[in-house]
């Protein structure tokens, strides 16, 4: 493919298609050389854009306000110290002659869209001879963007400082059209000699942002480079010889500054191409707009921050109301009202100007105060009289104003309003009020307060049809090329009382941000509109807007040529109306309004703007990634290096965002980029999962709560699981392993079921989640609106954390593994630091452990893959260091402070010793002891050892051994060889004297302070000290110290060559705290459970990472009842583990055990009982209204019947769940059902006058409990009586109600026989034939005794022990039970 970005010859750059010949004046040698010495810049411009994305988010998301500075912290970049910049201590820059008096800055760009070179000079020639003091030729908001304007800006300009013949010829021209025109509105001329008039004005440039990435040239590696560093480069480069000559200044406006650290970045810029130049630094001048709400936060900051080169402020209205609105975009409470009345006096912007005048005239320490240039006068002198005359004594007056608060000059948007605003400050006479004096800048609460303050105005229909109006006027001068235009709402087209105004990006963007706030944060609407018929105090709805926007669309179709071009209605009018629509609309506040506009810019075909539009929000609304690439020529579409660099921005807007706040990669988002296809691939299921999962787990951090959850050990299970409202599911090894597979034989957790094993039995878990949610949704869709508010809606999102093991080899297989978890929609994995081959259950010893930098390549290769894949997965880092024995190498640092070594190196080795005593059995018979023949040992080695063996006893002992065996097969060959290697491990280990390096020196300190000699360390300051230091460091301290110590760590190893380590609490946590940063959430792997020590594990990391997750292994592994809990303490363990930060807690393979006792139980009961077995059950399944009572729903059949209706054209007649079906025998009431006494409660509340409806709740006290609870509830869901209870049958088969507690819990539900009613029910349903109450209380007694004044009681007896045991009249049961119910009224009633 032919490289359509050829590169300079010169520098490398890459320059699109053939703009380098084309624009050779532009981008000159000397030009290109600036913008590679910029090119550093590149990456720290996006990296601070990055971090811009992720505050916004973050604020969004922790619904934050933005804030001042911490005093005592440093400006980013800079050795600033805040509190230093707000006081003024710093050298700041002096303002240069042709600055000093800057009354009035006309703006404007200096080129023309699709315009021939002459006339398009005629933009500079008007601001030139306007006679402003100051022109900013505008680069940014009010320059269209489409083909190479930004390039004619610059020519233009450059064209005009070099006294170019053309530009003169054309200025020449011009002056003669502004003084005609002078001569008719002023009655003389404002031009005497027009080539004197040209050096007037002083020439000011203003850059694009830093948020904007130029279209035309990319660095070396081909990313975009920032608009930012090209702007300056161009005309700083092309200009600053000519400007100098003229005994101009170089002064640049800077756009969109958001914090110091942004100012900051430029200042290094700016310092960096005035060195490449060979100029003095602080020869550039700048002056910032402060635009955005976070700068006013950080006025004095950002002053400090370009202290060399800034001269001053600029205060403006749309772009800062829109910074403000967007800010508070979180906020329900942040309203704005109409346009109109957000002036600069508003309540938030007087506040922000106020601070702004201040700041400027807080002096530096040189005395030295800056410039305030005042707002935009946006206002054109063509219309009416009566309309000129009325807008520009309104612009004369905001004039004033501004002079009279402190503004050193204003800006105009037109050339013919210089003169008109001018003579405020002729007037005034002062050259500039530097230094006036203000109240100094305070940073409270009630200032920040003020920065988001309100205040009461209109909020109205016709404020939105005006809003509505311009933005999609805006969106069509966009579109056509004019990124400034004279609008003004269409109901005012043909009203020349009523002046165009010039308009330009911010108009669009604070338009449609109102319009978003009215209808997201249900805005009232403060007066009536008799054409819509809203009424005040109705809400601003998405019907209203939708009306308006219809009805403000159909006026711009019908107006004339001269407000809206013909040739646009069918082309960049709908376009702009599928623009507003979308973005007012969307549930999610865009950022940037621009960005729509600009991915459309040359596009006039609706449906390609639809797809554009469709695809920037799929893309934003997924991650917060901004579409930022042109999409307006095809060579941009098919520009392969531009495609792959919006993908790598993309990848890093999402690596970046808040949801990775503290992770570490050990890769960028150009790698990340590199690995994805050009076939976009989506995992809905496990990226939405992962995100929502995430945020609930940091939600309940935040609380000091947790999920208690366990692995299941079938699909039904994990939907069991949260149905009971159990949010998250563990998916483990162990229970995978020991149920096997269809390929593999079950087993114990070793590690040696295949890579896809576990992946594979998330699937079909997964799946039965999924499935149960469509049937949910389908069973609801069915219902009334009575019964889905009174049917809980389940959450059966896959929370699944599932068991990555040890990533099952090496990074390859960790990204294979990811990746099938997430293909089949498993948002989090726990990945644990043992050796793979060697790896035990986390309850098995002898484990082996990987160190530490292979087990952060294991996190780091997981997040790669997820990255790649585009899902927020969840990574869980599990150490099993606290019971570890070995650790396959030594190299990693942090290791080292827990491997133990030989302090006596006169041993022999722990492997050769180890092979000897293989050998040796080998050599005694026991032929399949051999495993000394896999290494090579030499005779003389061999010889040594088994010298110390014999000497120590080890060989005779392995003879007795031997013989005890023979002599009655005392025990295997296993048990044989173990304790004969127990024997020798001992005393191996008590004569080497095996420790920790650190723990030798200390012993040798401390022989040493018994003999007198001291030390800067004491012992256990060394200990501390040694137990997070490498060797080498430690090593070298010691031997500072005086100490050399004999300790060798080779000795110690296995013959597989692993190193012995010092396992234990200290261990995981240095282990933890070294992978925290590559992870999500942390587990410590325990041999049991202790409260104790789960504190201290915690404590360690959140000392070093308070906002670190944590995880808890509840293991059916423990014997809980060897724990030393109570059962109170059991049951409030996970909720003690909540308040320590342990947000996940699960029991690893509860669902293998659940399901071995239930079948147990009910094979059990199957054997001795038959069929009643099954019967039982079923009555336990419609005691507790489970869904398993009902089969062929649980799983799915109605759902499908209405999909075979539906593909069949509803012509179906094998419905699954029609007439034939075994499950309508489940649906038979074979118990007296709880909505009968539901039916006598609606009787007795009318009686008493109770108006809420009542509801009764039958269930298990506790699960699996024989006891039963049931409750009366209110409409809250609230307990207002109850009755725990059994049901048992004496010998003889009597039925017995064993009452245990009984109480009538709203008072005013008291003494109206509730509890009389609830008795009778209780009675029918279970046939009682007498009531048994235990340990009775006085309302026991006083209720039996009035129950058989009832008559319900034919005796009661009170000496049966501590119970009172009630006999049932079945005569009495059998009138108050009577269909007609006469009776039963009459008790309710007390007619008896």
């Amino acid at each position: 493919m032919e490289d359509s970005n050829p590169r300079s010859p010169a520098t490398g750059l890459r320059i699109r298609d053939n703009l380098l010949p084309e624009y050779s004046d532009v981008y000159t040698p000397e030009a290109l050389s600036a913008i590679e010495a910029l090119a550093i810049y590149n990456s720290e411009q996006k990296a601070l854009m990055t971090k811009r994305t992720r505050r916004r988010a973050q604020r969004y998301a922790m619904r934050q306000r933005i804030s001042f500075l911490d005093p005592e912290s440093t400006i980013a970049r800079t050795p600033i110290k805040v509190a230093d910049a707000r006081a003024g201590n710093f050298d700041g820059s002096e303002i240069p002659h042709d600055l000093e008096r800057q009354w009035i800055q006309g703006t404007g760009p200096a080129a023309k869209p699709n315009a021939p070179l002459e006339s398009s000079l005629r933009n500079v020639a008007y601001a030139l001879l306007s006679g402003a003091d100051g022109w900013m030729f505008d680069g940014e908001d009010a320059l269209g963007q489409i083909d190479t304007m930004s390039l004619d800006n610059i020519r233009n300009l450059s064209l005009a400082i070099a006294d170019d013949p053309l530009f003169l010829e054309v200025a020449e021209k011009v002056a003669g059209e502004m003084n005609s025109w002078a001569e008719g509105f002023f009655g003389r001329t404002i031009i005497d000699d027009w080539r004197e008039q040209l050096g007037f004005t002083t020439i000011l440039y203003r850059c694009r942002g830093l948020h904007l990435d130029d279209r035309h040239v990319r660095d070396a590696d081909g990313t975009a480079m920032a608009a930012s560093i090209v702007d300056l480069a161009l005309h700083v480069t092309n200009n600053h010889e000519n400007l100098r000559a003229k005994g101009a200044s170089i002064v640049l406006y800077l756009p969109k500054i958001q914090t110091a650290e942004e100012a900051a970045l430029w200042n290094e810029m700016l310092t960096a191409l005035e060195r490449h130049l060979g100029l003095e630094v602080g020869t550039i001048k700048v002056y910032v707009l402060v635009e955005q709400l976070e700068a006013t936060f950080q006025l004095m900051e950002i002053r400090a921050a370009l202290s060399p080169h800034f001269v001053g402020f600029n205060t403006g209205r749309w772009d800062y109301i829109n910074s403000v609105a967007d800010a508070n975009g979180w906020d329900p409470d942040f309203v704005n009202p109409n346009i109109e009345p957000i002036v600069m006096t508003y309540s938030y912007m007087r506040t922000y100007e106020d601070r702004v005048r201040r700041a400027v005239n807080t002096p530096d320490r040189n005395g030295r105060c800056a410039l305030w240039q005042g707002g935009m006068e946006p206002n054109i002198p063509v219309g009416s009289a009566e309309g000129v005359a009325s807008s520009m004594e309104k612009a004369v007056a905001g004039a004033e104003r501004e002079q009279h608060e402190g503004a050193s000059g204003k800006w105009v948007a037109h050339w013919k309003m210089v003169h008109i605003v001018r003579p405020v400050w002729e007037k005034a006479g002062e050259a500039n009020q530097l230094g006036r004096e203000f109240p100094p800048l305070t940073y409270t609460d009630e200032d920040a307060a003020g920065l988001h303050l309100l205040e009461d105005a209109p909020r109205t229909i016709r404020g939105a049809r005006n809003l509505i109006s311009v933005a999609l006027q805006y969106g069509n001068a966009f579109g056509q090329g004019m990124q400034a235009a004279a609008l003004k709402p269409a109901d005012f087209f043909g009203n020349d009382d009523i002046l165009y105004l010039m308009e330009d990006m911010a108009t669009g963007e604070i338009r449609v941000s109102i319009l978003w706030e009215w209808l997201h944060k249900g805005a009232s609407l403060t007066e009536d509109d008799p054409e819509t018929g809203v009424e005040a105090g109705d809400g601003f709805t998405r019907e209203i807007f939708q009306r308006l926007l219809a009805e403000e669309y159909e006026k711009l179709l019908a107006a004339g040529d001269r407000d809206v071009w013909n040739h646009s209605k069918k082309t960049t009018v709908p376009i702009a109306r599928e623009i507003v629509e979308v973005y007012v609309l969307s549930e999610v506040k865009l950022p940037w309004y621009i960005d729509l506009l600009n991915i459309n810019l040359n596009n006039h075909d609706l449906e390609t703007a639809k797809e554009r539009i469709a695809l920037y929000m799929d893309t934003f609304s997924k991650d917060g990634t901004r579409i930022t690439e042109n999409l307006d020529t095809a060579d941009a579409v098919s520009d392969e290096v531009a495609a792959f660099e919006a993908k790598v921005e993309a990848c890093r807007t999402f690596m970046d965002s808040p949801r990775f706040a503290g992770v570490t990669r050990l890769y960028g988002p150009r790698q990340v980029a590199q690995q994805k296809g050009a076939i976009p691939q989506d995992y809905t299921v496990a990226r939405n999962a992962a995100s929502d999962f995430f945020s609930r787990l940091r939600e309940l951090f935040a609380q000091g709560r947790s999920i208690t959850t366990f692995g299941p050990y079938t699909p039904g299970q994990a939907v069991t699981i949260k149905r009971v409202g159990i949010e998250g599911i563990y998916l483990g090894g162990w229970a995978t392993s020991a149920k096997g597979s269809i390929n593999e034989d079950p087993g114990a957790d070793l590690a040696s079921y295949p890579l896809s094993q576990v992946p594979d039995e998330a699937a079909p878990i997964v799946r039965a989640l999924l499935t149960a949610d469509r049937n949910q949704e389908y069973l609801r869709s069915k219902m009334t609106d009575k019964q889905r508010a009174a049917t809980p809606k389940v959450d059966y999102r896959p929370f699944i954390i599932a068991d990555a093991d040890t990533g099952h080899g090496g990074d390859a297989h960790v990204r294979n593994l990811v990746r099938r978890f997430v293909e089949v929609g498993v948002p989090g994995y726990h990945i644990e630091d043992q050796k793979p081959g060697c790896k035990k259950c986390g309850h098995q010893g002898g484990k082996v452990l990987v160190p530490v930098d292979e087990q952060i390549k294991r996190l780091n290769a997981a997040r790669f893959q997820l990255d790649i894949m585009g899902v927020p997965g969840i990574i869980v880092a599990r150490t099993d260091a606290e019971a570890a024995t070995f650790l396959d190498g030594c190299g990693d640092g942090r290791d080292q402070p827990f491997v133990l070594g030989a302090t006596n190196t006169s041993m022999p080795s722990w492997k050769v010793t180890y092979l000897a005593i293989l050998k040796r059995f080998y050599e005694m018979g026991v032929e399949e002891l051999n495993g000394h023949l896999l290494y090579e040992i030499s005779d003389e080695a061999y010889a040594k050892v088994e010298a110390w063996l014999d000497r120590i006893g080890v060989f005779g002992y392995m003879r007795d051994l031997l013989d005890a065996h023979a002599a009655d097969r005392a025990m295997p060959v296993e048990a044989i060889l173990d304790q004969a290697v127990n024997r020798f491990a001992d005393l191996w280990e008590a004569e080497a004297r095996i420790k920790t390096f650190g723990q030798a020196v200390a012993d040798a300190m401390s022989f040493h302070v018994e003999q007198g000699q001291t030390f800067d360390f004491t012992v256990e300051e060394w200990l501390e000290w040694s137990s997070s230091t490498s060797w080498q460091v430690a090593r070298d301290k010691a031997l500072e110290l005086g100490i050399r110590v004999d300790w060798d760590p080779e000795l110690a190893r296995t013959p597989e060559g692993y190193y012995p380590v010092k396992g234990g609490i200290p261990y995981a946590i240095a282990k933890s705290l070294a992978v925290a940063p590559f992870c999500d959430v942390i587990w410590m792997e325990t041999k049991t459970a202790n409260l104790e020590d789960a504190r201290v594990f915690s404590d360690a990391v959140h000392a070093r990472f308070p906002d670190k997750m944590l995880a808890y292994n509840l293991s059916p592994s423990f014997n809980w009842d060897t724990t030393g809990m109570t059962d109170e303490e059991m049951t409030a363990f996970p909720v003690e583990l909540g308040k320590l930060g342990y947000v996940f807690n699960f029991i690893t393979y509860g669902g293998h055990q659940v399901d071995g006792m239930a079948v147990d139980d009910f094979a059990t009961a199957l054997k001795q009982e038959g069929m009643l077995a099954l019967a039982k059950l079923q009555r336990k399944l419609r005691l507790v209204e489970s869904p398993y009572k009902t089969p062929q729903t649980l799983v799915g059949g109605p759902r499908l019947d209405g999909a075979l209706m539906a593909s069949s054209g509803r012509t179906a007649t094998t419905k699954a769940m029609g007439k034939g079906s075994t499950q309508v025998q489940h649906l038979v009431e074979t118990e007296v059902p709880p909505r009968l006494l539901e039916e006598w409660l609606d009787m007795w509340r009318e009686h008493h006058g109770i108006a809420d409806p009542l509801t009764v709740q039958l269930r298990p006290e506790k699960a699996g409990s024989e006891l039963l609870r049931l409750s009366i509830l209110n409409p809250a869901g609230k307990q207002v009586a109850r009755v725990v209870f059994a049901t048992i049958n004496d010998r003889r088969g009597k039925s017995i109600l064993s009452i245990r507690d009984q109480e009538t819990i709203g008072m005013e539900l008291r003494q109206k026989r509730l509890m009389t009613v609830i008795h009778l029910f209780l009675i029918h349903r279970y046939k009682a034939e007498s009531i048994h109450y235990v340990t009775p209380t006085d309302d026991n007694l006083a209720q039996t005794k009035g129950m058989a004044k009832l008559g319900i009681f034919s005796d009661v007896n009170t000496e049966v022990g501590d119970i009172i045991v009630a006999g049932i009249d079945g005569g009495r049961m059998g009138e108050l039970l009577h269909a007609d119910r006469t009776e039963l009224g009459k008790l309710i009633r007390r007619e008896d």
